[in-house]
């Protein structure tokens, strides 16, 4: 085989060698500063995200707060369960509902509200204490009915359209801290 001299060959392709060399470099320099650029636009974006995550995060909290506000102003102003008791008797008087004992039991103490539960015994007809639930449940204050037991008073002599009930009720007054 013929031996080839490189440095010859090299001497004479050195023009074309170095801009073969220089094209290299750029290129690699070029990848560099490419991938560079590439982590910061990904920061960026990753950044971008995380702040529209938490724009949309803080208008729930907005929005909830703002949820919050208009129930507390359907929750009770007080715990103080001796008042709740009074305006529930009153919604009875105002149904023609005769309540006969309002007992409150233990409060039930959340994190952000008490549960205010009472006990309700009376006396009313049907169509009066239709209307008495009625109040209760769309009261400007939270109350929320948990169980209702009617059972009838009296003999079957009665007229059945003015037939006196006995009413046994549990209610929860919502006290939102």
């Amino acid at each position: 085989m013929a031996d080839v001299n490189y440095a010859g060959l090299a001497q004479n392709k050195r023009d074309q060698i170095v801009i073969v060399v220089v094209i290299i470099l750029s290129i690699i320099l070029s990848r560099s500063f490419y991938q560079q650029q590439m982590l910061k636009y990904n920061k960026l974006t990753d950044s971008i995200k995380t702040e529209e995550e938490k724009s949309a995060t803080l208008s729930r909290i907005v929005i909830v707060n703002e949820k919050i506000k208009k129930l507390k102003t359907k929750s009770w102003d007080t715990s103080d369960t001796n008042r709740i008791i009074e305006k529930v008797y009153n919604i009875g008087l105002e149904s023609n509902v005769k309540l006969r004992d309002i007992s409150p039991n233990e409060k039930k103490d959340e994190k952000n509200y008490i549960l205010i539960p009472l006990a309700l015994i009376g006396e009313s007809t049907y169509d009066d204490f239709i209307k008495f639930a009625k109040k209760i449940e769309t009261y400007q204050m939270l109350i929320k009915v948990r169980s209702v037991s009617l059972s009838p008073i009296g003999d079957d002599q009665q007229k059945k359209a003015n037939l006196m009930l006995r009413v046994d009720m549990v209610v929860e007054a919502v006290y939102l801290k």
